[in-house]
């Protein structure tokens, strides 16, 4: 079962907003249960405007632990939890029950800023996470607004990982939520459809490179591996898409910083760590998402700490060298 938790510390960022849509997106595939955690109500309002009860929703006041032990029961395949706008008993237990965090803030200065304090939260918790930009101006001619830009050129400030695309501030998105209808059911065809879609099928390959990487607790390495990344028969090299770098050799935090970065960087990517000290020679660990087999002869260890290495990332992109 997959938990997603849209947390953030400010008000009116559209934790609602997308849990609600993206309910209505996926409840017609596949089992879902909404968790409502936030005293305000609003992800229950419109659940009563629904009508349906469908998807059913619970409430929760200081713990949602409980609701999604029996959601698992019970067999739900998704979770989905709205917290309140506040760094409370509550936000902290929904994180630490999640899958992935979804963190949705508006391109401006304040929601940016209340960002970091969620981000924290979900690194103490070693939790994926992902900020998605909502209630964005509408791009022009493909290019992000330059208030978008500014949010972004922020964001990259903090590490966080920021889905490339983004909800636009749309009427339709509005008018479906009045209705007690997600975006996909008001009218499924418009801009504001396609992007909630978007951003349903990036949470999806999120969740399962994050799932892939972690059910067996184990991380592949490999002494002084060559960066010059080829596939068979394409002598190109492979371009770098990102690197960032983890002070105290965490590798569940960078594990946890992969999964959330590859999904929304590229189709297809592989990522490098490094383990690294003065003097001494690097470790390599090679993970793979979106199918891509991992390199035969690779020794396997335990995920591990070392304090007094800094553990490095590289993200290549290996979307044009389908085989």
């Amino acid at each position: 079962m997959n938990v997603i938790v849209f947390a953030s510390r400010k008000g009116g960022s559209g934790k609602s907003t997308l849990a609600a849509h993206l309910a209505a997106q996926i409840k017609a595939s596949t089992p879902v249960l909404l968790v409502d955690a936030d005293p305000q109500g609003s992800l229950t309002l419109w659940h009563k405007l629904r009508g349906t009860n469908e998807p059913p929703i619970k409430a929760a006041v200081s713990s949602v632990s409980g609701i999604v032990a029996t959601a698992e029961r019970e067999g739900y395949e998704w979770v989905l939890i709205d917290t309140p706008p506040n760094l409370s008993a509550v936000v902290t237990d929904a994180i630490k029950n999640a899958t992935m965090v979804i963190i949705p803030a508006r391109p401006g200065v304040f929601d940016v800023n209340a960002v970091q304090e969620t981000v924290q939260m979900c690194r103490a918790a070693r939790k994926p996470y992902a900020v998605v930009l909502n209630g964005a101006p509408a791009r022009r001619d493909t290019a992000d607004s330059p208030i978008v830009t500014i949010a972004r050129d922020a964001l990259a400030k903090f590490r966080a990982p920021v889905w490339g695309g983004q909800i636009t501030n749309r009427a339709d998105l509005l008018m479906a939520l009045s209705y007690g209808e997600g975006a996909r059911e008001y009218q499924a065809d418009s801009r504001g459809a396609q992007e909630i879609a978007r951003l349903w099928a990036a949470i999806e390959r999120s969740v399962k490179a994050i799932r892939a990487g972690s059910g067996a607790g184990t991380m592949h390495r490999q002494a002084a591996w060559d960066l010059g990344i080829k596939r068979p028969g394409r002598p190109r090299p492979v371009p770098l898409v990102r690197a960032f770098s983890f002070p105290g050799g965490c590798f569940p935090e960078a594990w946890s910083a992969v999964s959330a970065h590859v999904p929304f960087l590229a189709t297809d990517c592989a990522a490098f760590l490094t383990l690294s000290r003065p003097g001494q020679l690097s470790w390599w660990s090679w993970s793979v998402a979106n199918g891509w087999p991992s390199p035969s002869g690779i020794p396997v260890g335990e995920v591990q700490f070392f304090p007094d290495f800094e553990l490095s990332c590289l993200l290549f992109d290996l979307g044009s060298y389908r085989m």
